[in-house]
């Protein structure tokens, strides 16, 4: 697998990353912000179904509070 790379001018070198900079640029702002929510919202349930894997017989309420820690541990990440 290769890493993205820039030619130090904003374009990229790689040609799936040129295919997929040409689709955001197309798309409309609330379709790129829409499409930034959804991918938020599944890893959310990857998450949610990995804390549910790794705990069997946890209770709905307990994943919640799980989540919600790794939430407030991620925002204090970015800061």
């Amino acid at each position: 697998m290769t890493t993205p790379s820039s030619d130090g001018t904003g374009h990229y070198t790689e040609p799936l990353n040129q295919r997929q900079v040409q689709i955001y640029r197309r798309m409309t702002g609330e379709q790129r912000l829409r499409l930034a929510f959804d991918m938020t919202s599944t890893a959310w349930r990857i998450v949610a179904d990995a804390i549910r894997n790794g705990t069997p017989g946890i209770s709905e309420q307990d994943v919640r509070a799980r989540l919600r820690e790794r939430r407030t541990w991620a925002n204090s990440k970015q800061r």
